[in-house]
């Protein structure tokens, strides 16, 4: 029996003394009428003891009493029935494997996933008026998509007839963890008769059987044999060909004879027959000469799971960087940039950049003594900026410059760039430092001295980074670091490519161009999702096999568009043989109890406060109905 109020509730239990205080005074000065006084002026006083005070038991105090003791009861807020309350209720958690391979066909009309829903089902169909069930799906993550009683039985079918099988892994771990929270009623106490029940076709692990006393696991599916393209890449060569590599594997005990189909861009390139041995494997390798968008292999068979026996490559790597660069020196520079994979450098002249004010188009501007009214979108690299006039927008810097110490090393700051410390600038000699007074949104990533060297930022749709020295009376420019520092500033100003693989479920992270106002990714069926902008983009899971389009836009230029390849065949989820989960801890009974079990004992006790509080209001209308009655 628990309190959540107690001291309150004590509180309250003042007033039964005083209850009973007012009820002697109202005897003691009971009113009585008699013919007159006169004859009580003559009685003598009593000299001897008073006579004792006793409580009357009346019915009106016992009302009172039992109000009040129900109203300082209600008031500690008890939560002891609670227990008395479920003793007939029972919390089944339903762990429902849905990685790739519970798509693989047992049979000519069921997957292994419709077998595990026809024991979802059986499980639904038995619950009792009082019981409640946790369906939660383990795939790439683990999440809780329906919880009801018998009351919700349509809503819960609904459900589990919509869920999919799709996804590289299974995160049981995860899973046990949300079933303990939904069958735990109290901390570290489940619901009496709860019992976790995992359907997978994985074999339970060997750990789990001395630390689950209330698990069940039921395992759907026997040994399938199955053939799957675990892996494809392409890679290329400075000829602009590819290298296309594939590797086909036989999970069976017996050889088999097939035929791979190589497609670039829904066009045949190559069909070529391979000999698997019994579980063995073949890798293929092709050059192609012709630069498709997408290549795509092709088993000539269907078997138990026919999602692995396509594999996709995207060849598309690489972003295009249109590069302004304004300096009135500019061929050093421009060659180092010419270096850059993907990079075309237009060459402009301060005075013309001044005219024309508007090449804010470009993915890198790179501005060489040169500083703007206004930061230009995107990519923004200030080298050695001159003395700004009063009030300008882009950047405050002054007309006084700072002279480094003789023999000071440039040092890396704490949270700066850690790819600077790979620098050796030793000895180089930087000249005297512009001196900008840096806003909130730029900070100091190198240092010499006490003078910022290397400053970045974001500021809106610009990213920024400030070089405070002239390359032109730097020593930099005659070492290897000068090209190694300008290709790392280029690629913290601008993303590279995202990923062009991706295995099924998992999501795609990405990094937007600095102008990027929308990022969307079309589905291989047609369907277009949009996210957020921000300094990282991360999708959902991308749970449909083949070629997804990414693109970004400013406004309605499209400033980047490339392709994904999502892929399900994995040596994880393609051996179809019988296998246990080896990842499996007993984490899931440790003693410490999440902060999502707190919650759950939130929503599932009954506190019976409201009952109490009931009784009083009874009691008192019995009151109103005794004296108005008698």
């Amino acid at each position: 029996m628990t309190f959540l109020t107690p001291l309150i509730g004590l509180a309250a239990l003042l007033a039964l003394p005083i209850i009973v205080l007012l009820h002697l005074r109202r005897e003691r000065l009971r009113r009585v009428l008699v013919p007159s006084l006169l004859l009580w002026q003559n009685i003598p006083q009593t000299t001897g003891k008073r006579r004792k005070m006793l409580l009357p038991m009346t019915l009106l105090l016992l009302l009172h009493l039992l109000a009040a003791g129900f109203l300082a009861l209600a008031l500690t807020q008890p939560q002891w029935l609670a227990a008395w309350l479920n003793e007939d209720r029972t919390h089944t958690a339903v762990i429902l494997d849905i990685s790739t391979s519970m798509a693989a066909r047992e049979n000519t009309l069921q997957t292994r996933l419709d077998l595990a829903r026809d024991q979802v089902r059986q499980l639904i169909d038995e619950l009792g008026p009082e019981d409640q069930l946790s369906l939660i799906v383990a795939g790439t993550e683990a999440s809780l998509v329906a919880t009801g009683g018998s009351d919700d039985r349509a809503s819960l079918l609904a459900t589990l007839d919509a869920i999919e099988a799709g996804g590289t892994g299974t995160s049981l771990p995860e899973a046990l963890t949300l079933a303990r929270v939904a069958i735990e009623e109290r901390r570290g106490v489940a619901t009496p008769g709860s019992r976790i029940v995992v359907i997978s076709d994985l074999e339970a692990p060997p750990t789990l059987a001395q630390n689950a006393e209330q698990l069940t696991w039921q395992r759907v599916g026997g040994t399938t044999s199955n053939i799957a393209i675990v892996g494809m890449t392409a890679l290329p060569r400075r000829d602009g060909s590819h290298d296309v590599y594939a590797r086909v594997v036989n999970y069976d005990n017996q050889a088999y004879g097939l035929g791979v189909l190589l497609y670039g861009d829904d066009e045949v390139l190559d069909t070529r027959p391979v000999r698997l041995p019994a579980n063995g494997e073949a890798d293929l390798t092709w050059n192609i000469a012709s630069t498709p968008n997408v290549l795509r292999a092709e088993l000539n068979l269907e078997d138990a799971l026919n999602a692995d026996n396509v594999a996709y490559a995207s060849l598309m790597r690489n972003r295009s960087v249109r590069v302004v660069l304004v300096s009135s020196a500019p061929d050093q520079l421009s060659r180092v940039l010419r270096a850059i994979p993907g990079a075309s450098v237009e060459v402009v002249a301060p005075a013309d950049y001044t005219q024309a004010g508007t090449l804010g188009t470009a993915d890198l501007t790179i501005l060489d003594t040169v500083l703007p009214t206004t930061l230009p979108a995107g990519g923004v690299l200030i080298i050695n900026p001159p003395a700004s006039p009063e009030g300008n927008a882009a950047l405050a810097v002054s007309d006084q410059r700072v002279e480094a110490a003789a023999g000071a090393v440039p040092s890396v700051t704490v949270g700066g760039n850690e790819a600077l410390e790979t620098l050796s600038l030793g000895g180089v000699e930087f000249g005297a430092l512009a001196q900008v007074t840096a806003p909130a949104w730029l900070e100091p990533h190198l240092m010499l001295g006490d003078a910022p060297l290397i400053l970045s930022g974001q500021n809106g749709n610009s990213s920024v980074t400030v070089w405070t020295f002239d390359i032109q009376r730097s020593t930099i420019i005659e070492r290897i670091a000068f090209p190694v520092l300008t290709a790392l500033t280029v690629r913290d100003l601008l993303p590279a490519a995202p990923t062009v693989d991706v295995l099924l479920g998992q999501p795609l992270e990405m990094r937007p161009h600095p102008r990027t106002t929308s990022v969307e990714l079309v589905a291989p069926d047609g369907q277009t999702r949009q996210f957020p902008i921000s300094q990282t983009v991360l999708t959902d899971g991308l749970y449909q096999p083949g070629i997804y389009t990414l693109r970004e836009q400013a406004g309605a230029e499209v400033v980047f568009e490339g392709s994904v390849a999502v892929n399900a065949g994995t040596p994880l989820e393609s051996n179809l043989q019988a296998r246990a989960l080896q990842t499996l801890t007993p984490a899931y009974v440790a003693a410490d109890v999440p902060a999502a079990t707190i919650a759950a004992e939130e929503r599932t006790e009954r506190p019976i406060w409201p009952w109490l509080a009931g009784l009083a209001l009874l009691v008192l209308l019995l009151e109103w109905i005794y004296i108005h009655v008698r």
